[in-house]
Order: structure tokens, then sequence, then C-alpha cells
């Protein structure tokens, strides 16, 4: 009888021990999480999470941002483009690989023609579709490219928008005036379709800025493909921040 009294003691106070020990052992130290990849048509973590492949540059009214991956390159625009933002142009376009396929987030409100198309240029002679290299525009879901960004979206050879992304229309002004049929030929010249931009040309005759869905886009060749974005579902942990 003592000897089972002493084994069940034993079993007491040894148990929770051995217990513990084992979850010590089966604890482990999460691994640092890899680079986010690029999911389309949501914001990637990786441009605003501090990486060491990507360089920000920044003017007055302008921000880009430059992220070197494995398998592209990823270039994003906001803000304002003028003539004094050409020096951060030229600099951030100098930072992209030659002939490394580009990603382009075109979301900004538009700005001077020059120095866009200048950008457009740029970013296609860093990416020449002649040597098979391939430019994608994207505007995420509820972004915004709006003016001249239509313009530097026009450049992609894929142009990919989800169903909310919003695009913005308005007339052009030179000192103070309207001026019409402006638009309509840097439109078109862009790519598109000109037929859509007469049936559409109360968008260009004001000032006020028209934001239109993709699905009010249908026939004017603005976006090659809708891409409707799979819901994020939460995941295990499997890594730390």
């Amino acid at each position: 009888m003592r000897a089972l009294w002493l084994l069940l003691i034993f079993a007491v106070l040894f148990t929770p021990l051995a217990e513990a020990r084992g979850t010590h052992r089966r604890h482990r130290v999460l691994p640092k999480c890899a680079p986010e990849p690029l999911v389309l048509g949501r914001w990637p973590k990786m441009m605003t999470d501090e990486d060491s492949n990507k360089k920000v540059f920044l003017n007055k009214e302008v921000l880009i941002r430059v992220v070197q991956l494995n398998s592209y390159q990823l270039i994003a625009v906001y803000g304002l483009i003028y003539y004094p933002d050409l020096p951060v142009i030229r600099e951030a376009t100098q930072a992209l690989i030659h002939g490394k396929k580009t990603v382009v987030l075109p979301m900004f409100g538009g700005g001077q023609t020059g120095p866009i198309l200048e950008l457009r240029d740029a970013i296609r002679a860093k990416c020449p579709k002649e040597q098979g290299c391939s430019v994608e525009t994207q505007v995420f879901s509820h972004a915004w490219c709006a003016s001249n960004c239509i313009t530097l979206f026009m450049m992609g050879d894929i142009r990919t928008a989800t169903p909310t992304a919003k695009f913005g229309f308005h007339a052009a002004v030179l000192k103070g005036k309207i001026q019409s049929g402006l638009v309509e030929q840097i439109y078109g010249s862009a790519g598109i379709d000109q037929l859509w931009l007469s049936r559409h040309s109360q968008l260009f005759k004001s000032t006020n800025l028209t934001a239109l869905l993709p699905s009010q886009l249908v026939g004017s060749n603005i976006y090659t493909r809708i891409l409707h974005p799979a819901p994020v579902k939460p995941e295990p942990r499997t890594c730390r921040p």
C-alpha cells in the first residue's frame, strides 16, 4: 500500500514538469517572413515595408517607388507630375533593369503631358517590346488613375483593372482656357478607341473630374483584362514579421 501511495505522489508531482518540458521541446522560433509576392488586384505589402530592394524617389508633387523582384520589377507612381519632376523621373527610371519584365502601378492624378510621356518612354526604353520584354500596367481595387495617368496606363502590353478601379476624365486646360479636342487627341494617340472618345466627348468639356469604373469603359480599349481579386483568407502564421 505504501508503495502505491509513493507511486501516486510521484505521478502527481512530476507529470506537469514532464508536460512543460515536452511543450518546451515542441516550441520553435518562427522564421522571418519572406517578402510578400505581388497579389494582383491588391496593394502589395512590399511597397510599404522597408526593403533593401526598394528605392523611393520623391519630389514636391510626386513619389515614385521602384522594387526589384526575382522575375520582374515594379514601379509605382503617386501624386502629380510636372516639368520640375523630370530629374526625379529620370533618376527613378535609371533604377530599372534593362530587359526585365516591368509592372507599372500608375495611381496618380495626372499632370503635364510632356513629363508623363517622358516617363512612359523611359520605362519602355528599359523594357523594349521588340526584345520580347513585357510591360504590364495595373490599377488596383478602389485606386484612382486620372487625367494623364491614363496616358501612362495605356502603355501596358497588358492593362489590368479591378472592378472597383476608378479612371478619371476631364477637359484639358491651357492658360485658363478649355482646349477643345486636345484630350481626345492625346488619348487617341495613346491607343484609346476613337469612336468611344467621340461618343463620350462630354467628358472632355468640363474641368470637373468624372470617375468611371471599368464596367463603364467597355469598348474603349483602355483595359485588356478585368481581374476579380480573391478574398483574403486568414492563414495560420508560419513566420514572424
